[in-house]
């Protein structure tokens, strides 16, 4: 008896479906792409009852013809592609002409299109992969799309959901990058007749991501824009004093669509290596141009991973770009945030009319705040949207070329800013030590105070010395009285053969003693004691992704300025601190130790006023 055999079609456009849709953020994510790609400049989703039960978008775009209603549901059909040579120069979000095939097997759908030479708009009822039923109905040039009982036929896809709360917050994060990428489309968010979020069309960049993302992380931006021979970038980076605890708020783009490429993240993470904490991230906004040709986007079928030809050269100038624009702009930490005060509120609060702006006419601006949890709290950022327009008036426009970076930076660091605050701190009044280990310092003309972490500072004071002995690779080495030995295992072994020369520019001189021991004549001095066994061990395992000491030694010497710095609790005369800050002062990066924590904090009277509350 034959056990292989074809499967029907619809158990076909089921498993297809489930690649493509998995959760009522794709319904939005698909229908969202095909809105845009049809040139809509205002575009509304709304979302009623139980996540899935109703889904609607609607859109002012170019309409579906009367001939192509009956194609525009079937797998593969799309408008987009004409040719296999299409794939390889893709400038449209969607292409592979499976959204709408997909969705309409898993829900009950209805269209209405209308097309600018139709006199009236097609509504058309889709069930099963079929039109069911069609009728002429009124309606505006456009799309209007509504998707009701996801997953009503795949029970088991539907058990595995999340809660609403969860899947609402999936559909808003979708929607905030897209309101990030798109700077020509009006786009508003709807949950059970409230405005979610309402992102208007033509916004300035910082305005666009002051409505998505808050105030915080626009503040706190800095304008990058520069062109190689292959592709263009700009956007924004965050500076040292705004970082997260994940990547979420990293939003990369390539022509337009949303991706993730972890290795650009990594590059861009590189020049913020000792500015912010470990285990903590930038945040970013950034968009990258380049020839379609050079990108492969059908790598996957949600489309936000893609492939580029020349991913190597990309990486290798990210990290020198940011850098550059990055270290001008390093800063003291603020001891008081400023941030507006937010009641947190429940998922059922979030819907009170009271904390929903009630105009919505002219799309003004409403946000969640988002960095807590979906729903803890509501901005009504109408009062305070003409910030970023007087802050445009004083700072840079966002038409920030790497030309005006670099000038920037040439200017900075000529003046040296870091000295002159140092200089700031140096002529204060010591004060005394706070607890062993906080430094006041007074200035009076500025009425400043500064508290300086005595460890961490000279934490900072000992990494450089020793970081510019690794980097330029010339390390000061101890011939051994007694050579060591040093078993390793077949893979261990082989790097250090491999990698002889290299381990002899560290300081290290090395020989074969056998098939599993190598016999160590001479180490590293590092921090005024030799490099001991743990932390040989520790270079050879890494032997496979470094290029220079530096790259081999940045977290051991890290962690050897800790021990070796000036201890909270230990006792520092006047003359000490003021020698202290000295060596400070010449650092490459004296406002964090390395392991991105503040070295220097600054409060001033209006900070304490606030404290006391004799400022509100």
């Amino acid at each position: 008896m034959r056990k292989i055999h074809l499967l029907d079609k619809a158990t076909i456009s089921k498993i297809a479906a489930g690649e493509i849709i998995e959760d009522p953020a794709s319904v939005v994510k698909e229908l969202l792409e095909n809105a845009i790609d049809a040139k809509a400049t205002t575009i509304t989703i709304e979302i009623r009852g139980n996540i899935g039960d109703y889904i609607k978008i609607s859109d002012n775009g170019t309409g579906i013809s009367r001939e192509d209603i009956d194609y525009a549901i079937l797998h593969h059909s799309t408008s987009k592609l004409n040719s296999q040579e299409d794939i390889y120069s893709i400038h449209t979000l969607g292409f592979r002409g499976e959204a709408l095939a997909s969705i309409c097997h898993v829900s009950k759908m209805q269209i209405i299109t209308r097309t600018e030479q139709d006199e009236s708009a097609m509504r058309v009822f889709v069930e099963e992969g079929s039109i069911v039923k069609r009728e002429e109905t009124a309606g505006e040039i456009g799309t209007s799309i509504l998707v009701k009982n996801l997953f009503y036929n795949t029970p088991v896809r539907k058990k595995y959901l999340k809660s609403d709360t969860r899947e609402f917050g999936k559909i808003l994060d979708l929607v905030n990058k897209i309101s990030l990428g798109t700077k020509d489309i009006s786009i508003r968010l709807n949950r059970d007749g409230k405005n979610i979020l309402m992102k208007n069309a033509n916004l300035s960049p910082i305005n666009r991501i002051y409505t998505v993302l808050g105030r915080e992380i626009a503040e706190n931006l800095i304008p990058i824009s520069y062109e190689t021979e292959n592709y263009t970038l700009e956007g924004f980076i965050s500076n040292n004093k705004l970082f997260r605890s994940t990547r979420s708020n990293q939003y990369l783009f390539i022509n337009g669509r949303s991706v993730r490429n972890i290795e650009i993240a990594k590059e861009i993470e590189k020049a913020y290596h000792t500015l912010i904490p470990l285990s903590r991230y930038p945040v970013f906004i950034l968009d990258i141009k380049l020839d379609p040709i050079l990108v492969d986007v059908n790598i996957h079928p949600k489309k936000n991973e893609v492939k580029l030809s020349n991913e190597s050269g990309i990486l290798g100038s990210i990290y020198p770009h940011v850098a550059r624009v990055l270290n001008p702009k390093r800063d003291i930490a603020s001891f008081i945030e400023e941030k507006e005060e937010i009641k947190p509120l429940t998922v059922f609060e979030i819907y009170d009319e009271k904390n929903i702006d009630k105009n919505t006419e002219n799309f003004s601006e409403t946000k969640i705040d988002f960095e807590k949890t979906p729903y803890e709290g509501i901005i009504n950022s109408d009062r305070d949207y003409n910030y970023f327009s007087k802050v445009a008036e004083n700072e840079k426009s966002y038409d920030y070329t790497l030309h005006d970076a670099y000038k920037d930076f040439e200017e900075v660091e000529s003046e040296n800013p870091s000295q002159r605050k140092f200089e700031k701190i140096q002529g204060s009044n010591f004060v005394g030590i706070l607890f062993k280990t906080y430094i006041l310092m007074e200035n009076v003309a500025d009425d400043i105070v500064y508290l300086i972490d005595q460890h961490a500072a000279h934490e900072r004071v000992l990494f450089e010395k020793f970081r510019e002995s690794f980097e330029n690779e010339k390390v000061a080495s101890q011939l051994l009285l007694m050579p060591q030995t040093l078993e390793l295992n077949p893979k261990e072994m082989s790097a250090v053969m491999s990698n002889m020369n290299f381990l002899k520019r560290l300081g290290f001189e090395l020989e074969d003693f056998g098939s599993d021991k190598i016999l160590i004549r001479q180490v590293p001095i590092v921090f005024d004691s030799p490099a001991r066994a743990n932390f040989i061990r520790d270079i050879i395992e890494n032997l496979d992704e470094i290029e220079t000491s530096y790259d081999s030694n940045l977290y051991k010497i890290m962690k050897k300025a800790c021990k070796a710095a000036v201890k909270a609790g230990d006792t520092l005369s006047e003359r000490e601190v003021f020698s202290l800050l000295g060596l400070l002062k010449e650092c490459e990066v004296p406002f964090t130790c390395p392991h991105g924590r503040p070295t220097v904090i600054e409060l001033s009277r209006n900070d304490l006023e606030k404290i006391f509350l004799r400022q509100i």
